[in-house]
């Protein structure tokens, strides 16, 4: 429950408690249902781990006397829950301050119940948690637009976290994240990027805020904070759908999100394809493709046989001829997806690698 990770945006994954309950479409698939599943238990029931795991972050190496978990590592919290799981709330206080043992950490919060997460905070002053847990990062899954709600709470939550970002996966529709919503310098109009510090306040509301493109500020009594600062996202993952019953992407999400991030000058981090990945058009002898990759001839998928030889068009034991299939999938508007599988769908957009963090 404590652990080294795979998932590319951490380091260690770190359970207070596991099992979990449905929400919304994105939880139709969870992993962690299957997975604990197959060991036995069930998933829809939170349950505290064992000390062993909570102690995880504080365990040193023995011929050096140094945490094994280094200093910055990213530690994905509850990663088999949702941190603000109602049936974990008499626990929450106590994970919360065991996190405070590990400032040097980063430490990642994802949640889908962002509406309770402010009731919890309230009991803690921001200042506060700026200092004992300063990297903190707090973020919500949003799926499509209809949950983009959770972003409207998380914004609330400004005050508290260092990072607040979005993670679009599995992304299952189009995704308007409003990046671009900000409120201009006061004085000079600019749209520029603002930049403020709370190191002299205990107060967040009243932080110190200037613009950096003509040094008009809110602590000289002229503008307030509420002047130049709107709350923002920080960082933002996309990725499409892995696992049993995985649902294809649309390339066109994952590029709007792209597009809406690269304008804002907010980092961007593409995890995956998923299971389903974009096709090849190939001419009628066209080698580009590598052994064991697919791609698209006329009406149909073809793969290059590990032989190095064709495979028969509609055919074969990946591709059977009926193309409604669940491993052949086509949008209303005509854009194709083969379920090709998460190492060869890649993680690639465009051609480029999109593994951007926060500051």
């Amino acid at each position: 429950m404590g652990t080294d990770s795979k998932i590319e945006w951490t380091d260690h994954t770190l359970n207070f408690w596991a099992g979990c309950t449905k929400v919304s479409a994105a939880c139709d698939h969870c992993y962690m249902y299957r997975d604990a599943k197959r060991r036995g238990f069930d998933p829809s029931v939170v349950k505290r781990t064992s000390a062993a795991t909570w102690r995880q972050p504080l365990v040193k190496a023995r011929a050096t006397g140094e945490y094994k978990w280094k200093p910055r590592a990213r530690i994905f919290v509850c990663s088999w829950s949702d941190f603000f799981h109602k049936d974990a709330d008499e626990w929450r206080h106590e994970a919360f301050t065991f996190m405070m043992e590990r400032p040097d950490l980063i430490w990642i919060i994802l949640s889908k119940r962002p509406e309770r997460a402010a009731g919890f905070l309230a009991d803690y002053s921001p200042s506060i948690i700026r200092t004992v847990i300063p990297n903190l990062y707090l973020g919500v899954t949003v799926e499509n637009n209809d949950q983009r709600w959770r972003i409207e709470e998380l914004l609330k939550l400004r005050a508290y976290a260092k990072v607040l970002f979005v993670s679009a996966e599995p992304l299952l529709g189009e995704l308007d994240l409003r990046l671009d919503e900000r409120i201009t310098c006061p004085n000079c109009g600019s749209e520029s990027k603002f930049a403020w510090s709370a190191d002299d306040h205990d107060d967040p509301t009243v932080e110190t805020a200037f613009c950096i493109n003509c040094n008009a500020n809110s602590y000289e009594g002229k503008y307030s904070w509420d002047d130049f600062c709107k709350p923002h996202l920080d960082w933002v993952i996309a990725g499409g759908e892995s696992g049993p019953g995985a649902r294809p992407s649309h390339p066109d999400w994952v590029r709007k999100i792209r597009d809406d991030c690269q304008a804002a000058a907010t980092p961007f981090f593409f995890k995956q394809w998923g299971e389903w990945g974009l096709p090849k058009s190939l001419g009628a002898w066209d080698d580009s493709l590598e052994a064991g990759e697919v791609g698209l001839y006329r009406d149909g998928p073809v793969r290059l046989e590990e032989s190095g030889g064709w495979g028969k068009r509609c055919a074969g034991e990946l591709y059977p001829r009926d193309l409604s299939t669940s491993r052949y999938h086509k949008f209303e508007d005509g854009q194709e997806m083969l379920k090709i599988g998460k190492k060869k769908a890649s993680n690639l957009l465009d051609g480029v690698k999109y593994e951007e963090w926060p500051e």
